[in-house]
């Protein structure tokens, strides 16, 4: 790589890497969305993305709000963590887009079928509901029915609910699913018929630390195009006969890892699994069971490098562009809080606890600089000749100076 284009496409990624919110003279009158607040990101090259954040303990009526901006706008991301808001009305939304909406707050207990009717039905990519006490459908209201006008909905969490099941055929309305993290609830017990009854597009499928014992012999069903991960981890499932078949609908020839160690599965005969294991030889174990099978690995989350930071661009967007750019499959771990990285932030065994951080098997690395460093030398993207070392050294010292001057905006 010459010196010229090592400058440039370090450039390229320290630029790209940027993302600093400020407020927006275009977002809405706050008058009209008030108590709720409006601000900008911004996104080279292609502008800004707008968000509005839903915050606090005051009285809010979401539906009246987004029925007075009338003109249908449409935003990127809709963040709920007001304490007062306990259901989403039908129709709530009215022309209002929105491609992310993350519900975060210990008061929303059930969301009406009709929550995402309308145009924001269609333009949703991404659905968070976590430490919500929302809970089963009754009557009208049904998470589950709720989702089928988003049908671009690419990935789903619910974690830390009061649900108790998964009803049978509970996502089939959600075609382009990509990652469902269903994980940390504590009163789920079952999966019905077709629970997870997913597409070739679906990737990832967490089920980890639910108290799942019932699980119909067809629930879960993978057809992945690429490799995929299945994690049912921390269920006690050996409470129940489990049935030969279980994960018999995984399909054949393709790579998939399925997790099952810990609590309910110590005591698993391995006949379980045999036809999993028989149906592919690209098929993975990771687990603590006496399923014993020279293809089953050590325990492990994740056989990928993990990247992790804030639920933002920063100064781990150079990194995961770098991954991104040597075609390097990885984990992109993102914190949407900062409680929430600092409640793993000493249990990660990290030398200098801090974010961006990447493990790499055992080789785990803070400071970002040091990361770019040797993921580029790992992925033959670095100089080896000592004049062009020091022409990237520099380049990259000159780049910092530039960041920080651009943060500082």
């Amino acid at each position: 790589m010459g010196q010229c284009q090592l400058i440039y496409t370090l450039f390229v990624i320290t630029i790209f890497s940027l993302g600093e919110s400020y407020p927006d003279p275009n977002c809405p009158a706050p008058s009209d969305i008030a108590p709720c607040t409006c601000f900008r990101e911004i996104v080279p090259p292609v502008g800004y993305n707008v968000y509005i954040y839903c915050e606090g303990t005051d009285t809010l009526d979401l539906k009246a709000m987004f029925h007075r901006l009338s003109s249908g706008p449409g935003f990127y991301r809709f963040r709920l963590t007001n304490t007062q808001i306990s259901e989403l009305p039908a129709d709530m939304f009215g022309n209002v887009q929105f491609a992310e909406i993350e519900i975060r707050t210990h008061s929303l207990r059930r969301v009406h079928s009709r929550a995402l009717s309308g145009p924001v039905g269609h333009a949703l990519n991404s659905l968070y509901i976590n430490d919500s006490p929302i809970g089963d459908a009754d009557g009208d209201y049904d998470l589950f029915k709720a989702l089928a006008p988003a049908v671009n909905l690419h990935e789903l969490s619910l974690i830390n609910t009061s649900l108790t099941a998964i009803p049978a055929n509970a996502l089939h309305s959600a075609p382009a699913l990509h990652k469902v993290t269903i994980t940390d609830n504590t009163r789920l017990t079952s999966l019905g018929s077709r629970a997870l009854n997913l597409t070739s597009q679906l990737l990832s499928v967490n089920l980890r630390n639910n108290r799942i014992d019932n699980v119909s012999a067809d629930a879960i069903r993978l057809v992945p195009t690429f490799a995929a991960e299945l994690n049912v981890s921390g269920n006690p499932l050996s409470s129940r006969p489990m049935s030969a078949d279980m994960f018999a609908s995984i399909a054949k020839g393709n790579s998939v890892s399925l997790y099952t160690y810990g609590d309910g599965f110590q005591y698993v005969n391995r006949t379980v699994f045999e036809p999993y294991l028989s149906s592919s030889t690209q098929h993975r174990l990771y687990s603590d069971t006496d399923c014993a099978d020279s293809r089953r690995a050590k325990p492990t989350m994740s056989t990928l490098p993990t990247v992790g930071y804030f639920a933002r661009r920063g100064r781990a967007q150079s990194i995961r562009l770098l991954l991104k750019y040597a075609n390097i499959k990885f984990t992109d771990k993102r914190y949407a809080y900062p409680k929430d990285w600092q409640s793993e932030k000493f249990t990660l065994g990290l030398d200098f606890p801090n974010i961006p951080y990447d493990i790499d098997g055992d080789l785990k690395l803070t400071q970002s600089m040091a990361i770019m460093r040797y993921l580029g030398e790992k992925h033959g993207l670095s100089v080896t000749a000592d004049p062009q070392r020091a022409v990237q050294d520099m380049a990259e010292q000159q780049l910092q100076d530039v960041f920080e001057g651009l943060v500082a905006i």
